[in-house]
């Protein structure tokens, strides 16, 4: 015990103490690839695009720029995901060189050429943007949910959050119907009569999600215990290959903070114990910080998941790999919640005790 206690505070410690911003640019972002341009890169494509003065400069010193700059920012920005977004870039490429040709030998206007240049890069700026959901249960969190939601905005403007309430008494729901005032597009609400399980509000999130066509469903806590700042790590794993990303406490050491040793523990010999009766080599089963695939979930027959509490976590991640999903595990520090009350009880973890067992002996079949 003394020993998984000491790796338990190294781990922390060492990844606390070096801000994700100061890591390796591949370990920053979850994979080998870059991912999303600087905001100097984001700047250099809206003058690039957009500049209305273009059509004073020289057409033929600007048609190399042109090409230029839409090959480097261009390819920073489709580099991280699979061929389609770099045939966008390449289409869009090649029009420009063709309105450039149009241009110079049959006396186009510049400024006409330059107009749909500005129209062409916003286009292929929105069939490029991907469509990312955050799904935040809720049960009494007045504490946080105003703080968590202004966190996940931040990150960045392509997350939007869907909170699913169970009626708490404490306000939760009126304080996001409120924050939806000033965030009506990326922020929605699903209230629900009363406390229903946290499986059935993922199962209610996911189905509202594929009926609206998000691209990657994230499940994330409002307790603060998940770091929004690891968003993009967990969506660039998907985009670099697995089809399910896990924010992983134990895939490389211990990693939680603030936790008392005993539930440290019971957590990490529950993943033990999952992985040891069901066969799979996932290393936190029970974790709660995820990112899906849409084709995933649309693979996952939702109504046939049986666990209501936190064994769902469990179900879902057998799932997935019984039907042949790629699953990786992203490392992340787990933080224990600083406001309000932990949702966890005995009867959860007796429910996720006996549910493996009987997801061991069950046949997972994908929907019809």
């Amino acid at each position: 015990m003394s020993a998984l206690a000491e790796t338990a505070n190294y781990n922390a410690r060492e990844l606390s103490s070096v801000g994700s911003e100061h890591l390796p640019y591949k370990q920053r972002v979850g994979g080998s690839t870059p991912s999303a341009p600087t905001k100097e890169e984001q700047f250099s494509l809206f003058l690039f695009f957009c500049f209305p003065l273009q059509y004073k400069w020289n057409c033929h010193l600007t048609s190399v720029a042109r090409f230029l700059l839409c090959l480097h920012f261009g390819s920073k920005i489709c580099l991280d995901n699979p061929a389609d977004k770099r045939a966008n870039l390449m289409s869009a490429l090649c029009f420009f060189v063709y309105l450039d040709f149009v241009h110079i030998y049959w006396g186009t206007s510049a400024y006409i050429q330059t107009s749909l240049m500005s129209a062409l890069g916003f286009f292929v700026y929105l069939l490029n943007m991907d469509k990312k959901l955050v799904i935040i249960p809720t049960y009494n969190e007045i504490e946080n949910i105003d703080k968590i939601i202004k966190a996940v905005f931040e990150v960045g403007e392509e997350y939007q959050i869907l909170v699913i309430d169970d009626n708490s008494p404490d306000g939760t729901a009126a304080a996001v119907k409120a924050l939806r005032e000033t965030h009506p597009d990326r922020l929605h609400l699903i209230e629900r009569p009363g406390k229903l399980g946290l499986g059935t509000a993922y199962i209610s999130g996911f189905k509202w999600a594929l009926e609206r066509d998000y691209d990657y469903i994230f499940e994330m806590d409002a307790d603060f215990s998940h770091d929004p700042k690891d968003l993009p790590r967990l969506c660039n794993a998907c985009k670099n290959g697995a089809d399910m990303s896990i924010g992983s406490r134990y895939c490389s050491g211990v990693n939680v903070v603030n936790w008392p040793m005993g539930r440290v523990m019971m957590s990490y010999f529950a993943s033990v114990y999952v992985r040891t009766v069901l066969g799979v080599k996932i290393y936190d089963s029970t974790a709660g910080f995820i990112c899906y695939t849409r084709k995933v979930l649309e693979t996952i027959d939702l109504d046939a998941i049986r666990m209501r509490g936190y064994g769902f976590q469990i179900e879902l991640k057998y799932t997935a790999k019984c039907l042949g999903f790629k699953v990786e595990e992203v490392p992340v520090i787990f933080i224990n919640r600083r406001e309000g009350t932990s949702k966890m009880s005995g009867g959860i973890f007796g429910e996720a005790f006996w549910g493996v067992i009987s997801l061991r002996m069950r046949k997972i079949h994908p929907k019809a």
